[in-house]
Protein backbone atom coordinates (compact mmCIF):
# COMPACT_ATOMS: atom_id res chain seq x y z
CA UNK A 1 0.00 0.00 0.00
CA UNK A 2 3.06 2.37 0.45
CA UNK A 3 4.03 1.66 -2.77
CA UNK A 4 1.08 2.30 -4.20
CA UNK A 5 0.91 5.86 -2.76
CA UNK A 6 3.76 6.42 -3.50
CA UNK A 7 3.02 5.64 -7.50
CA UNK A 8 -0.11 7.77 -7.08
CA UNK A 9 2.37 10.40 -6.20
CA UNK A 10 4.68 10.08 -8.44
CA UNK A 11 2.64 10.55 -11.54
CA UNK A 12 0.14 13.03 -9.19
CA UNK A 13 3.32 15.16 -8.56
CA UNK A 14 5.67 14.81 -11.27
CA UNK A 15 2.85 15.13 -14.06
CA UNK A 16 0.72 17.49 -12.51
CA UNK A 17 1.86 19.54 -9.40
CA UNK A 18 5.31 19.45 -9.88
CA UNK A 19 5.60 21.19 -13.23
CA UNK A 20 5.76 24.44 -11.84
CA UNK A 21 9.37 24.98 -12.01
CA UNK A 22 10.44 23.48 -15.56
CA UNK A 23 7.38 25.72 -17.37
CA UNK A 24 8.27 29.16 -15.25
CA UNK A 25 10.98 30.25 -17.21
CA UNK A 26 9.33 29.41 -20.85
CA UNK A 27 5.43 30.61 -20.11
CA UNK A 28 6.93 34.50 -18.33
CA UNK A 29 9.36 34.24 -21.80
CA UNK A 30 6.50 33.42 -24.12
CA UNK A 31 3.16 35.52 -22.42
CA UNK A 32 5.61 38.27 -21.25
CA UNK A 33 5.27 37.44 -17.35
CA UNK A 34 7.66 38.71 -15.39
CA UNK A 35 8.85 35.84 -12.41
CA UNK A 36 7.40 37.23 -9.53
CA UNK A 37 4.02 37.99 -11.24
CA UNK A 38 4.09 34.47 -12.57
CA UNK A 39 4.80 33.33 -8.80
CA UNK A 40 1.98 34.90 -7.48
CA UNK A 41 -0.40 31.91 -9.17
CA UNK A 42 1.52 29.52 -6.95
CA UNK A 43 0.56 31.58 -3.78
CA UNK A 44 -2.87 31.81 -4.99
CA UNK A 45 -3.25 27.73 -5.46
CA UNK A 46 -1.34 28.22 -1.81
CA UNK A 47 -3.69 30.53 -0.33
CA UNK A 48 -7.02 28.82 -1.54
CA UNK A 49 -6.07 25.35 -0.45
CA UNK A 50 -5.34 26.42 3.18
CA UNK A 51 -9.01 26.63 3.18
CA UNK A 52 -10.24 23.32 2.26
CA UNK A 53 -7.60 21.41 4.56
CA UNK A 54 -10.77 20.63 7.20
CA UNK A 55 -13.37 19.65 4.57
CA UNK A 56 -10.75 17.49 2.98
CA UNK A 57 -9.58 16.27 6.58
CA UNK A 58 -13.33 15.22 7.12
CA UNK A 59 -13.54 13.89 3.85
CA UNK A 60 -10.84 11.29 3.77
CA UNK A 61 -12.68 8.63 6.40
CA UNK A 62 -16.05 9.30 4.43
CA UNK A 63 -15.58 8.22 1.47
CA UNK A 64 -11.61 6.98 1.40
CA UNK A 65 -8.00 8.47 0.37
CA UNK A 66 -7.95 6.79 -2.89
CA UNK A 67 -11.46 8.81 -3.78
CA UNK A 68 -10.00 11.93 -2.75
CA UNK A 69 -6.61 11.53 -4.66
CA UNK A 70 -8.98 10.48 -7.75
CA UNK A 71 -11.12 13.83 -7.48
CA UNK A 72 -7.71 15.79 -6.87
CA UNK A 73 -6.16 13.91 -9.91
CA UNK A 74 -9.15 14.93 -12.06
CA UNK A 75 -9.26 18.13 -11.15
CA UNK A 76 -6.01 19.29 -11.61
CA UNK A 77 -5.14 17.68 -14.82
CA UNK A 78 -8.57 19.28 -16.46
CA UNK A 79 -8.00 22.84 -14.69
CA UNK A 80 -4.09 22.69 -16.45
CA UNK A 81 -5.30 22.47 -19.51
CA UNK A 82 -7.06 25.85 -18.93
CA UNK A 83 -3.88 27.68 -18.55
CA UNK A 84 -3.62 26.96 -22.51
CA UNK A 85 -6.39 28.25 -23.63
CA UNK A 86 -6.21 31.75 -21.47
CA UNK A 87 -3.03 33.49 -21.75
CA UNK A 88 -3.67 36.71 -19.73
CA UNK A 89 -2.16 36.94 -16.26
CA UNK A 90 -5.76 37.74 -14.30
CA UNK A 91 -7.05 34.72 -16.16
CA UNK A 92 -4.16 32.69 -15.10
CA UNK A 93 -4.85 34.21 -11.36
CA UNK A 94 -8.36 32.56 -11.78
CA UNK A 95 -7.21 29.08 -12.84
CA UNK A 96 -5.13 29.11 -10.27
CA UNK A 97 -7.86 29.84 -7.78
CA UNK A 98 -10.04 26.62 -8.61
CA UNK A 99 -6.58 24.49 -8.20
CA UNK A 100 -6.43 25.70 -5.15
CA UNK A 101 -9.70 23.98 -4.17
CA UNK A 102 -8.70 20.63 -5.19
CA UNK A 103 -4.72 20.81 -4.46
CA UNK A 104 -4.61 19.29 -0.97
CA UNK A 105 -6.94 16.77 -2.25
CA UNK A 106 -3.97 15.50 -4.52
CA UNK A 107 -0.81 15.75 -1.59
CA UNK A 108 1.31 14.35 0.72
CA UNK A 109 -1.33 15.67 3.39
CA UNK A 110 -3.82 12.98 1.67
CA UNK A 111 -1.09 10.53 1.51
CA UNK A 112 -0.01 10.66 5.10
CA UNK A 113 -3.65 9.55 5.92
CA UNK A 114 -3.34 7.01 4.46
CA UNK A 115 -0.49 5.43 5.40
CA UNK A 116 -1.67 6.25 8.91
CA UNK A 117 -4.54 3.84 8.61
CA UNK A 118 -2.34 1.19 7.47
CA UNK A 119 0.46 0.80 9.16
CA UNK A 120 1.28 0.79 12.86
CA UNK A 121 4.83 -0.25 13.05
CA UNK A 122 7.73 0.94 10.43
CA UNK A 123 5.50 3.99 9.81
CA UNK A 124 8.93 6.07 9.28
CA UNK A 125 9.67 3.40 5.89
CA UNK A 126 6.28 3.76 5.11
CA UNK A 127 6.10 6.96 5.11
CA UNK A 128 9.19 7.74 3.19
CA UNK A 129 8.12 5.18 0.87
CA UNK A 130 5.43 6.75 -0.31
CA UNK A 131 6.57 10.28 -0.12
CA UNK A 132 9.31 9.50 -2.28
CA UNK A 133 6.85 9.62 -5.26
CA UNK A 134 7.20 13.24 -5.54
CA UNK A 135 10.40 13.38 -5.58
CA UNK A 136 10.95 10.37 -8.01
CA UNK A 137 8.22 11.68 -9.97
CA UNK A 138 9.44 15.02 -10.59
CA UNK A 139 12.96 13.94 -11.23
CA UNK A 140 11.87 11.03 -13.77
CA UNK A 141 9.44 14.10 -15.61
CA UNK A 142 11.56 16.94 -15.54
CA UNK A 143 13.63 16.50 -18.58
CA UNK A 144 10.61 14.60 -20.36
CA UNK A 145 8.60 17.89 -19.86
CA UNK A 146 11.64 20.08 -20.67
CA UNK A 147 12.22 17.71 -24.18
CA UNK A 148 8.89 18.35 -24.86
CA UNK A 149 8.77 21.75 -24.63
CA UNK A 150 11.83 22.56 -26.25
CA UNK A 151 10.71 19.95 -29.18
CA UNK A 152 6.99 21.84 -29.39
CA UNK A 153 5.89 24.24 -26.81
CA UNK A 154 4.71 24.84 -23.09
CA UNK A 155 1.07 24.50 -24.47
CA UNK A 156 1.46 20.68 -25.85
CA UNK A 157 3.41 19.60 -22.29
CA UNK A 158 0.74 20.74 -19.91
CA UNK A 159 -1.69 18.36 -22.78
CA UNK A 160 0.11 15.41 -22.85
CA UNK A 161 0.78 15.27 -18.97
CA UNK A 162 -2.70 16.31 -18.36
CA UNK A 163 -3.80 13.11 -20.39
CA UNK A 164 -1.41 11.06 -19.41
CA UNK A 165 -2.11 11.26 -15.63
CA UNK A 166 -5.83 10.77 -16.09
CA UNK A 167 -5.24 7.53 -17.93
CA UNK A 168 -2.77 6.59 -15.45
CA UNK A 169 -3.97 7.51 -12.01
CA UNK A 170 -7.89 6.82 -12.78
CA UNK A 171 -7.38 2.64 -12.73
CA UNK A 172 -4.51 2.68 -10.29
CA UNK A 173 -6.53 4.55 -7.61
CA UNK A 174 -10.23 2.90 -8.22
CA UNK A 175 -8.75 -0.92 -8.03
CA UNK A 176 -5.46 -1.13 -6.86
CA UNK A 177 -5.31 0.98 -3.33
CA UNK A 178 -7.80 -0.17 -0.37
CA UNK A 179 -8.54 2.58 1.76
CA UNK A 180 -8.39 0.71 5.24
CA UNK A 181 -6.58 -2.44 5.86
CA UNK A 182 -10.26 -3.88 7.41
CA UNK A 183 -11.87 -3.48 3.47
CA UNK A 184 -10.09 -6.20 2.62
CA UNK A 185 -9.67 -8.29 5.72
CA UNK A 186 -6.51 -7.55 7.38
CA UNK A 187 -5.00 -5.39 9.93
CA UNK A 188 -2.82 -2.62 10.33
CA UNK A 189 0.78 -3.81 10.13
CA UNK A 190 2.58 -4.54 12.75
CA UNK A 191 6.44 -5.67 13.25
CA UNK A 192 6.83 -9.81 13.51
CA UNK A 193 8.53 -9.31 16.81
CA UNK A 194 5.67 -7.31 18.49
CA UNK A 195 3.20 -9.70 17.05
CA UNK A 196 5.72 -12.29 18.60
CA UNK A 197 5.31 -10.95 22.10
CA UNK A 198 1.62 -9.71 21.63
CA UNK A 199 0.11 -12.22 23.94
CA UNK A 200 2.77 -12.50 26.75
CA UNK A 201 3.08 -8.78 27.29
CA UNK A 202 0.34 -6.17 29.09
CA UNK A 203 0.37 -2.89 26.45
CA UNK A 204 1.40 0.00 28.01
CA UNK A 205 0.28 3.44 27.39
CA UNK A 206 2.40 5.42 24.70
CA UNK A 207 4.28 8.36 26.75
CA UNK A 208 3.65 10.14 23.72
CA UNK A 209 0.21 9.84 22.54
CA UNK A 210 -1.59 12.75 23.84
CA UNK A 211 -4.99 14.71 22.92
CA UNK A 212 -5.37 17.76 20.97
CA UNK A 213 -6.38 19.65 24.44
CA UNK A 214 -2.88 18.98 25.48
CA UNK A 215 -0.73 19.31 22.60
CA UNK A 216 -1.97 22.61 22.30
CA UNK A 217 -0.85 23.40 26.02
CA UNK A 218 2.95 22.44 24.96
CA UNK A 219 5.93 24.94 23.82
CA UNK A 220 7.05 22.45 21.78
CA UNK A 221 3.68 22.59 19.83
CA UNK A 222 4.53 26.29 19.18
CA UNK A 223 8.32 25.57 18.60
CA UNK A 224 7.33 23.43 15.79
CA UNK A 225 5.49 25.53 14.22
CA UNK A 226 7.92 28.06 14.30
CA UNK A 227 10.13 26.00 12.82
CA UNK A 228 8.38 24.37 10.44
CA UNK A 229 6.74 27.76 8.66
CA UNK A 230 10.44 28.98 8.24
CA UNK A 231 11.16 25.53 6.63
CA UNK A 232 8.16 25.87 4.34
CA UNK A 233 9.93 29.53 3.54
CA UNK A 234 13.29 27.79 2.42
CA UNK A 235 11.67 24.74 0.84
CA UNK A 236 9.04 25.94 -1.44
CA UNK A 237 11.18 28.58 -3.33
CA UNK A 238 14.45 26.69 -3.98
CA UNK A 239 11.54 23.87 -5.46
CA UNK A 240 10.31 26.59 -8.27
CA UNK A 241 13.38 28.25 -8.69
CA UNK A 242 16.13 26.05 -9.03
CA UNK A 243 16.30 25.63 -12.81
CA UNK A 244 16.10 29.48 -13.23
CA UNK A 245 18.85 30.32 -10.43
CA UNK A 246 21.45 27.88 -11.63
CA UNK A 247 20.37 28.85 -15.62
CA UNK A 248 21.30 32.14 -14.78
CA UNK A 249 24.50 31.18 -12.79
CA UNK A 250 25.85 30.48 -16.81
CA UNK A 251 24.19 26.25 -17.07
CA UNK A 252 22.15 25.73 -19.95
CA UNK A 253 18.54 25.21 -19.75
CA UNK A 254 19.29 21.45 -20.36
CA UNK A 255 22.22 21.55 -17.72
CA UNK A 256 20.56 22.99 -15.33
CA UNK A 257 17.27 20.89 -15.84
CA UNK A 258 19.55 18.01 -15.37
CA UNK A 259 20.86 19.22 -12.30
CA UNK A 260 17.35 20.24 -10.96
CA UNK A 261 16.29 16.20 -11.70
CA UNK A 262 19.50 14.99 -9.42
CA UNK A 263 18.09 17.60 -6.36
CA UNK A 264 14.84 15.96 -7.44
CA UNK A 265 16.25 12.31 -7.28
CA UNK A 266 17.85 13.16 -3.86
CA UNK A 267 14.82 14.65 -2.45
CA UNK A 268 13.10 11.09 -3.10
CA UNK A 269 16.57 9.39 -1.77
CA UNK A 270 16.36 11.65 1.34
CA UNK A 271 13.04 10.87 2.04
CA UNK A 272 13.91 7.19 2.18
CA UNK A 273 17.36 7.03 4.19
CA UNK A 274 15.36 10.07 6.74
CA UNK A 275 12.45 7.31 7.35
CA UNK A 276 14.92 3.79 7.89
CA UNK A 277 16.94 6.51 9.90
CA UNK A 278 13.98 7.62 11.78
CA UNK A 279 13.10 3.65 12.71
CA UNK A 280 16.80 2.42 13.34
CA UNK A 281 18.35 5.69 14.96
CA UNK A 282 15.47 7.39 16.69
CA UNK A 283 14.42 10.52 16.68
CA UNK A 284 17.59 12.64 17.71
CA UNK A 285 20.37 11.53 15.97
CA UNK A 286 18.32 11.78 12.84
CA UNK A 287 17.75 15.01 13.45
CA UNK A 288 21.20 16.37 14.50
CA UNK A 289 22.36 14.80 10.82
CA UNK A 290 20.04 16.07 8.66
CA UNK A 291 20.07 19.44 10.71
CA UNK A 292 23.67 20.11 9.31
CA UNK A 293 22.72 19.75 5.66
CA UNK A 294 19.57 21.94 5.95
CA UNK A 295 22.40 24.60 6.69
CA UNK A 296 24.12 23.61 4.30
CA UNK A 297 21.94 23.98 1.67
CA UNK A 298 21.50 27.61 1.42
CA UNK A 299 25.77 28.11 2.19
CA UNK A 300 26.30 26.33 -1.60
CA UNK A 301 23.84 28.58 -2.94
CA UNK A 302 25.64 31.40 -1.86
CA UNK A 303 29.22 29.81 -3.25
CA UNK A 304 27.50 28.31 -6.44
CA UNK A 305 30.15 28.82 -8.90
CA UNK A 306 32.94 27.15 -6.52
CA UNK A 307 33.48 23.77 -7.84
CA UNK A 308 31.50 21.13 -6.27
CA UNK A 309 28.75 23.87 -4.73
CA UNK A 310 26.45 22.75 -7.07
CA UNK A 311 26.49 19.21 -6.33
CA UNK A 312 26.33 20.12 -2.38
CA UNK A 313 23.68 22.52 -3.09
CA UNK A 314 21.63 19.74 -4.77
CA UNK A 315 22.19 17.27 -2.39
CA UNK A 316 21.23 19.12 0.82
CA UNK A 317 18.53 21.10 -0.94
CA UNK A 318 17.06 17.37 -1.43
CA UNK A 319 17.56 16.09 2.21
CA UNK A 320 16.16 19.59 3.35
CA UNK A 321 12.91 18.91 1.46
CA UNK A 322 12.63 15.70 2.66
CA UNK A 323 12.77 17.41 6.35
CA UNK A 324 9.75 19.70 5.37
CA UNK A 325 7.26 16.68 4.21
CA UNK A 326 8.55 13.02 5.52
CA UNK A 327 10.40 15.03 9.00
CA UNK A 328 7.38 16.80 9.35
CA UNK A 329 5.11 13.61 9.92
CA UNK A 330 7.79 11.47 11.64
CA UNK A 331 8.77 14.26 14.20
CA UNK A 332 4.90 15.12 14.86
CA UNK A 333 3.92 11.43 15.41
CA UNK A 334 6.43 10.91 17.95
CA UNK A 335 6.75 13.85 20.21
CA UNK A 336 2.87 14.10 19.88
CA UNK A 337 1.32 10.62 19.21
CA UNK A 338 -0.62 9.28 16.74
CA UNK A 339 -4.27 10.08 18.82
CA UNK A 340 -4.52 13.12 17.34
CA UNK A 341 -2.10 12.49 14.51
CA UNK A 342 -4.61 13.90 11.81
CA UNK A 343 -5.72 16.95 14.02
CA UNK A 344 -2.20 17.80 14.28
CA UNK A 345 -0.73 17.36 11.18
CA UNK A 346 -4.01 19.25 9.40
CA UNK A 347 -3.04 22.20 11.28
CA UNK A 348 0.39 22.44 10.24
CA UNK A 349 -0.44 21.55 6.78
CA UNK A 350 -2.78 24.75 6.72
CA UNK A 351 -0.02 27.04 8.63
CA UNK A 352 2.84 25.88 6.50
CA UNK A 353 0.94 26.51 3.17
CA UNK A 354 -0.33 29.58 3.90
CA UNK A 355 3.85 31.04 4.48
CA UNK A 356 5.12 28.59 1.59
CA UNK A 357 2.62 30.27 -0.12
CA UNK A 358 5.07 33.23 -0.50
CA UNK A 359 8.79 31.88 -1.00
CA UNK A 360 8.41 31.68 -4.27
CA UNK A 361 6.88 34.73 -5.28
CA UNK A 362 9.31 36.23 -2.56
CA UNK A 363 12.25 34.93 -4.41
CA UNK A 364 10.85 36.00 -7.89
CA UNK A 365 9.94 38.98 -6.67
CA UNK A 366 13.92 40.02 -4.83
CA UNK A 367 14.94 38.70 -8.66
CA UNK A 368 13.06 41.07 -10.22
CA UNK A 369 14.21 44.04 -7.87
CA UNK A 370 18.17 42.88 -7.73
CA UNK A 371 18.89 40.78 -10.84
CA UNK A 372 19.70 37.84 -8.50
CA UNK A 373 19.23 35.32 -5.95
CA UNK A 374 21.67 36.02 -3.70
CA UNK A 375 19.79 37.85 -1.09
CA UNK A 376 16.92 35.47 -1.09
CA UNK A 377 19.11 32.50 -0.14
CA UNK A 378 21.15 34.99 2.73
CA UNK A 379 17.72 35.28 4.17
CA UNK A 380 16.92 31.84 3.88
CA UNK A 381 20.14 30.79 5.26
CA UNK A 382 18.90 33.00 8.62
CA UNK A 383 15.70 30.84 8.39
CA UNK A 384 17.55 27.66 8.65
CA UNK A 385 19.56 28.51 11.25
CA UNK A 386 16.26 29.70 13.31
CA UNK A 387 14.52 26.30 12.23
CA UNK A 388 17.10 23.89 13.01
CA UNK A 389 17.56 25.27 16.19
CA UNK A 390 13.74 25.15 17.23
CA UNK A 391 13.48 21.24 16.15
CA UNK A 392 17.19 20.23 18.07
CA UNK A 393 16.16 22.25 21.30
CA UNK A 394 12.85 20.43 21.27
CA UNK A 395 13.85 17.18 20.35
CA UNK A 396 16.61 16.90 23.03
CA UNK A 397 14.61 18.20 25.92
CA UNK A 398 13.97 15.38 28.23
CA UNK A 399 10.37 15.88 28.15
CA UNK A 400 8.84 16.84 25.03
CA UNK A 401 5.68 16.79 26.48
CA UNK A 402 3.54 18.84 29.37
CA UNK A 403 6.34 21.55 29.67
Amino acid sequence: MAIAASFAMVIGSGLLTGTAGVLMKPICEDLGFSRGTYSLTRTVISMVSIFFVPFIRKLIPKIGANKVLLIGAVSIALTNLLYTVFPKIWQFFIIATIQGVFTNALSLFVAANYINAWFKDSIGTATAIAYAGTGLGNSLFSPIINSIIEATSWRTAYLVTSVTAIVVLVPVLLFFMKDRPESVGLEKYTSNKKKETKQTLVAKPSDADYSMYEIRRMPSFYMLIIAFVLMSLFNNGPWAHTIAFLSDTGYSTSAATAMNSFYLIMLTVGKLVMGVMFDRLGRKLTVSIVSVLIILAPLAALFINIPGAVWIYCICLGFTGGTYTVGLNLVLGDIFGHRSFGDVLSIFTMITSFTGAFASPFMGTIFDITGSYRLSYMIFLVMAVISVSFILYTSFRKKAVKE
